[in-house]
């Protein structure tokens, strides 16, 4: 029986969800609370050259001093016009428990950094005695970790790799026969591989010992005198600063990892399916956080507004022999201005005397969905590319699909979270997704950022009672 357009985007999104969902988790099991993603409709086009500055961290690269300053200008304007871009506080507007019941999970107005700085400004720490010798043995402490890091995030990395190819081949079984039948036979070849990175990160890259140390160090700042820690908070978000930039503000910096994702190989997951498996993607569980189950995806005729905003539905009429393969990557977002563990400290709440405290504002109710100033914040980043979508209808000169494809201007074609050559207006620059059409067959080679998964900051401020305060 033919498909839909609305049926197939639902069942791709389902797909990706899932992805993204068992990649959060470990070899031996599914994470026990499914992500919440902010999806974004349509994708928001990137270029692999728009991450030199994460690829080089900022340091400029020539055979001149003169290309060398050229280029290091070149990549702090990236660095602030990314970090300004994944500077936002996603929205939870329409979750509900156990379901989503309007809209896409979108980016919010308000920044991060702008929340973040409110919120521990207003602040009041905690009156506690310090442990002794705390900073001594956070320095000891740390001095024996550096030396194992370097190891450590390289056999992390191809620890990664090898868990997202298990991972990949473990989320087909789940609509496609075939690819369980195919995974009864490679799937313990690549959990083997997968496990032995794990192994080779254990003995080669310290895993355990040098997560012992960090969480030693975590506990150690946890004991510390709140006050010195909430002067720490501010400091580092001070030191955030990329500087004042007249495009781009004073951007807080934002890095992805690893910063040469955009023109590796490694970290890529490849995805595929067909008409024939949108039934069983479609009828899977929907999860609180999830995209699936009649969202409203759809097909979309894209405008030429400033965010890529869809305008109109565009009509398919023949999805017969439809499929799709794509590439998808997860990139962590790294920031060392912000520290979501002060967020949850139980030693602080907010000065009855600033007017967050005097209006009884909360960072998050814990709730859900929640609310509040800060309930959830981007920890990384989903981006896909090379995307080939193959259909009778893409045949058809005279449909409406393909008229739009071709046709020039700023139009395009929104497909789930996919953005077929559609313009996308980003740090005042205009950006235009690249297609080709031929033979039926429809191909976007470049990168398009289609969501983030974001973490939920939970109950804060959650102080302990009897606390006293400094200050009153």
């Amino acid at each position: 029986m033919a498909k839909s357009a609305e049926e197939i985007a639902n069942a791709m999104m389902a797909l990706l969800y899932r992805f993204v969902s068992m990649a959060s988790g470990d070899l031996d099991e599914d994470p026990s609370d499914d992500p919440f993603v902010a999806w974004c409709k349509p994708g928001i086009p990137f270029a692999p050259e728009d991450f030199r500055f994460a690829q080089f961290i900022l340091k400029g690269q020539g055979a001149t001093l003169a290309e060398k300053q050229a280029d290091a200008a070149l990549q702090h304007s990236q660095a602030a016009g990314f970090s300004r871009f994944a500077d936002f506080v996603p929205t939870v507007t329409g979750v509900e428990e156990g379901k989503i019941t309007e809209g896409v999970l979108r980016p919010g107005s308000a920044t991060l950094s702008g929340a973040y700085k409110r919120v521990i400004e207003s602040t009041q720490v905690a009156a506690l005695q310090e442990p002794e010798d705390t900073n001594e043995r956070i320095q000891q402490l740390t001095a024996q970790a550096e030396p194992m890091r370097e190891a450590y995030e390289k056999h992390k990395l191809a620890y990664d790799n090898a868990f997202k190819e298990y991972i990949a081949a473990k989320v087909k079984t789940t609509y496609d026969p075939l690819a369980d039948l195919a995974f009864a036979s490679e799937g313990a070849f690549l959990r083997s591989k997968a496990e032995s990175a794990d192994e080779a990160w254990e003995i080669s890259g310290y895993k355990t010992q040098y997560q012992n140390l960090v969480a030693e160090i975590a506990s150690l700042r946890a004991r510390r005198s709140p006050a010195i820690w909430r002067q720490e908070v501010l400091q580092s978000y001070k030191n955030g600063s990329i500087g004042e930039s007249a495009a781009f503000g004073d951007a807080r910096l934002t890095m992805p990892y690893p910063g040469s994702f955009a023109t590796n190989v490694d970290g890529w997951t490849d995805f595929s399916f067909t008409t024939e498996h949108v039934d069983s993607l479609s009828t899977q569980k929907s999860s609180k956080w999830g995209a699936s189950g009649g969202f409203g995806w759809g097909s979309l005729k894209l405008g030429g507004g400033a965010e890529g905003s869809s305008t109109e539905t565009l009509t398919i009429n023949n999805t017969d022999n439809f499929s799709i393969r794509m590439r998808v990557a997860q990139v962590p977002l790294l920031r060392g201005w912000f520290d979501p563990w002060f967020l949850r400290s139980q030693y602080w709440r907010f000065n009855p005397a600033t007017e967050l405290g005097h209006s009884g504002a909360v960072v998050s109710d814990g709730a859900s969905p929640p609310s509040g100033l800060l309930s959830a914040y981007p920890i990384a980043a989903i981006f896909v590319r090379n995307v080939e979508i193959t259909m009778a209808e893409l045949r058809d000169e005279n449909s409406e699909l393909v008229k739009t494809l071709k046709a020039e201007g700023k139009g395009g074609w929104g497909f789930g979270v996919l953005n077929v050559g559609g313009s996308y207006e980003r740090n005042s620059a205009e950006k235009k997704v690249l297609h080709d059409l031929s033979q039926g067959k429809l191909t976007v080679p470049g990168m398009q950022l289609v969501g983030v998964n974001c973490e939920l900051v939970g109950q804060a401020p959650h102080p302990k009672q009897g606390l006293t305060w400094i200050g009153g």
